[in-house]
């Protein structure tokens, strides 16, 4: 075998000898590790966009077509085919056996620990490095999003195949044999086929190819770049599947009604290492300890996020103490460093969603592997001089990262909780609460989330467990700001549409159905009202010398009404001339206020996205439940840009939902 270190012949499969041995005892451990962290939450129910993931899965099994989520986008504008093939699998399988999901997830996450612990080892041929980031990646305490709720799949996907195509590329350089190239294409494939957080492999590879060359200088380029190819190759040829597929290229969130452009804050760009001390659920853990140091660190996260950056920067300056025999260290810390960096890359948009109680911990998921890193490279140090003690805070380190997972995962299991005895009690009223006579329900009440676990977030869980209720299919919406294309609000079928109305009363843990305001829905809707022209006053917002109103805080036009029902009214006609936006991230929105019996309240408010390169548009009320179900509105506030200057020509209320 050519130009391969002793070392690293002794790490290859079926190789005699020690390390062969040693790579058991790791799994053994490793396996032990997630099952002692992740194992409570083996029946976990199903939360949240669960529900969107097993619906689909469903009807791809009804309709026998297991690949269809090859050619078409997944909720939104996303295309994760390999996910979506994975709970199609799981369906098959087990239906809804909830167990059969989260055992798929822990197996996720060992292999995922396995090839973390492979990369480093190919890298850096030093066992306590692998083995110490093996076993904290496998306990880490800010997981859960990913691991406990089913729906992070996509991660868990992304992750393990980035991680497997890193090592079959060192593979392919140490072997030069054309079988790891193959596997470099398909592990890539996979990883581009999770989730959009993959698209930086061709980085990540071209990083580690840089390394080698270092390493190994008599290295030919062509070799190199056969080495790369694979990975620009299909990356360029998914961008083309998926600007086919989705809206654009790259797909995702659209965040702030902005077609096109990146906005990052400020404390998003220091989220790749502030996230770093991002370990423990602060609210749940106020709530239970009841401490003042508690309760300061809740509610000065920011702070704490900034503590965590320093101690995270301190790390490289710290090594300019460590001894020559042990400046080993500098090569595993940058690479922590390119590792979380690069990763954090597809997320930094949406870092700012990152919380005290671990929301959004998902968007650390891959970096984490280069927060572990870094931590198993100090304590790799300190076994290299004192062994021992070395080992004994490896196995401290290791055990604390897995009380703090188990901590973390108390508030899925009170969600879980919470979500079948919900389900439950709807189950046990359904003649009273969802009588056949109805053809749609909206449910108000029900927690979406509790310490940054998901409860009823959404209307997929709400939806499948109102039908699973009823045992039948039904129109289901959740109450609030959601916008709804199919609202029953907005049809104009004969015979009409008997719409329902309940609620979940938290403190009583009994359902309600609100048959006043269901009778007064029915009256409102056969009484379908277009009002006279509205007149508009400004609400602390300036002119110019032209006439054109500007924007500012809490600005708005203001409108009196005749004391109308929200279902009486349909849609709100909006038409501008001389529009100036701003150079403002969202600034293409409108919102609407409304007072009830003369009050404004939070909760009585909506937006709206305006389409681009518009200045008349329609918004769709009857589409937003909060408004439908509003009675005696009796003024208005809109806002019909965010940020900039515009002239309003009219806007006006109509009896539809299209101008």
């Amino acid at each position: 075998m050519e130009n391969v270190p002793q070392s690293l012949e002794l790490a290859l499969p079926g190789q005699p000898g020690w390390w062969r041995k040693k790579w058991w005892w790791l799994a053994l451990v490793v396996a032990l590790v997630t099952l002692f962290v992740n194992g409570p939450s083996w029946r976990l129910a199903f939360l949240s966009d669960d529900y969107d993931w097993i619906t689909r899965a469903e009807q791809n099994i009804k309709s026998g077509d297991v690949f269809q989520p090859l050619r078409t986008k997944i909720g939104g504008n996303f295309y994760r085919p390999l996910p979506a093939i994975s709970f199609t699998i799981d369906s098959t399988i087990g239906h809804r056996n909830v167990i059969i999901f989260h055992i798929h997830q822990l197996l996720l996450l060992f292999a995922l620990a396995m090839s973390i612990g492979w990369l480093l080892w190919l890298l850096f041929q030093r066992w306590s490095l692998a083995a110490i980031t093996a076993l904290l990646f496998a306990a880490y305490p800010s997981h859960h999003e990913v691991v406990t709720w089913l729906a992070g799949r996509p991660d868990l996907l992304a992750a393990l195949w980035m991680v497997v195509s890193s090592a079959a590329l060192i593979k392919y350089l140490t072997t030069n044999r054309g079988w790891w190239l193959t596997a470099v294409s398909i592990s890539t494939a996979l990883a581009l086929l999770s989730k959009e957080s993959a698209l930086v492999i061709p980085a990540i590879h071209l990083g580690i190819i840089g390394w080698y060359k270092i390493q190994h200088r008599e290295t030919a380029f062509s070799r190199l770049i056969i080495a790369w190819l694979p990975s620009v190759i299909l990356l360029m040829g998914l961008l083309v599947v998926r600007g086919f597929i989705l809206t654009d290229a790259i797909g995702g969130y659209r965040l702030g009604g902005q077609n096109i452009g990146i906005h990052i804050p400020l404390r998003s760009w220091l989220a790749p290492f502030t996230s770093f001390g991002v370990l423990v659920n602060l609210p749940y853990w106020s709530s239970v300890a009841k401490d003042p140091l508690s309760t300061l660190l809740t509610h000065h996260f920011r702070g704490l996020l900034i503590v965590g950056g320093l101690l995270f920067a301190s790390l490289l300056p710290v090594t300019g103490l460590i001894r020559r025999e042990t400046r080993w260290i500098f090569a595993p810390l940058i690479f922590a460093l390119a590792w979380l960096i690069i990763t954090f890359i597809p997320t930094l948009g949406l870092a700012s969603a990152i919380g005290s109680n671990l929301e959004g911990s998902r968007l650390f998921f891959t970096p984490s592997v280069g927060y572990c890193l870094l931590w198993a490279s100090l304590l790799a140090v300190i076994i290299s001089r004192q062994k021992i003690a070395g080992l004994t805070l490896s196995v401290l380190l290791v055990f604390s990262f897995g009380l703090l997972s188990i901590f973390n995962l108390q508030p899925w299991h009170r969600a879980s909780q919470t979500v079948n005895n919900i389900s439950r009690a709807l189950a046990q009223n359904r003649d009273t609460l969802l009588p056949v006579e109805l053809t749609d329900v909206v449910v108000n009440g029900l927690p979406g989330k509790t310490y940054g676990a998901y409860e009823f977030w959404g209307p997929h869980i709400v939806e499948a467990v109102v039908q699973a209720a009823a045992q039948r299919e039904l129109g289901v919406f959740v109450g609030g700001s959601g916008r709804f294309a199919n609202s029953p609000f907005c049809r104009s079928t004969n015979p009409a549409p008997q719409i329902g109305v309940l609620r979940w009363k938290g403190s009583t843990k009994t359902w309600g159905r609100e048959t006043v305001l269901e009778n007064k829905i029915a009256s409102s809707r056969t009484n379908v009202q277009v009002l006279p022209t509205a007149y508009w006053q400004s609400s602390d917002m300036a002119t110019t010398s032209f006439g054109a109103y500007v924007t500012s805080d809490q600005s708005a036009l203001q409108t009196i009404l005749p004391n109308i029902d929200g279902a009486a009214v349909r849609g709100l006609v909006v038409n501008l001339t001389d529009i100036q936006d701003a150079s403002v991230f969202g600034s293409r929105r409108a919102t609407i206020d409304w007072a009830v019996d003369g009050v404004y309240d939070p909760s009585r408010h909506l937006s709206y996205t305006i389409p681009a390169g518009h200045s008349s548009y329609t918004i769709p009320l009857c589409e937003y439940m909060n408004w439908s179900l509003a009675d005696r509105i009796t003024s208005i506030k809109l806002r019909p840009l965010q940020a900039g200057s515009f002239k309003l020509i009219s806007a006006n209320f109509s009896a539809t939902r299209e101008p």
